[in-house]
């Protein structure tokens, strides 16, 4: 009996230790992502942007002042090609 508790407390602690280790490994490749993500210069255009209101006639797009004049740049070429 006594062995038989030591085998599942093994089996029941490798499989903790194995579940915690994919879920460690998983959390490290998504911050990653986010940092690629966050260094992509569209991603940078998003963020930049903030709004668009929709008409038939016009687009206004309001860029936040913290954006640079080649993300601003990109935003009015993205406007005129549409």
């Amino acid at each position: 009996m006594k062995k038989a508790l030591k085998i599942m407390g093994v089996v029941a602690l490798t499989g903790a230790g194995i579940y915690a280790c994919n879920y460690y490994k998983q959390y490290r490749r998504f911050k990653k992502m986010e940092e690629r993500i966050e260094n992509l210069p569209l991603h940078k255009l998003q963020e930049a942007v903030k709004e668009r209101h929709p008409n038939p006639n016009t687009v206004v797009v309001e860029v936040s002042k913290r954006a640079g004049l080649w993300q601003k740049f990109i935003a009015c070429l993205h406007v005129l090609s549409a």
